[in-house]
């Protein structure tokens, strides 16, 4: 797995900043793509179902990956509810798919459990 870090963050970070120095925050979609046993096309392994591109014994991987995963590349759509007035958004950007509903929203917010 990729990870590509945040910018730096502040030494008030909480225990976040204990561990890291930057925030950890989701790349399903943007730099992890995986195909589950059932052939799916899921930007990780842990993301609900529904969020599934499409499915490797049906389509072409290359294809979904540049085409159909601009929902988890353009995390614009996640700003709102509990993120919408977040300071911290743009280090986490809508915190991890695998937090997220059927319908998108935020189940809860993990770096305010760990701030």
């Amino acid at each position: 797995m990729l990870t590509i870090c945040k910018p730096e963050f502040d030494e008030n970070s909480g225990y976040e900043g204990k561990v890291r120095n930057s925030f950890f925050s989701c790349n399903a979609g943007i730099c992890i793509g995986s195909v589950l046993a059932d052939g799916s096309i899921s930007a990780c392994p842990s993301i609900r179902s529904n969020f599934c591109q499409g499915n490797i014994y049906q389509d072409d991987f290359w294809e979904v990956w540049t085409n159909r995963f601009q929902l988890f590349r353009d995390r614009t759509w996640m700003k709102n509810g509990q993120c919408s007035g977040c300071k911290f958004f743009r280090y986490c950007e809508g915190n991890g798919m695998h937090l997220r509903n059927d319908n998108g929203d935020l189940l809860f917010c993990h770096h305010k459990r760990i701030l």
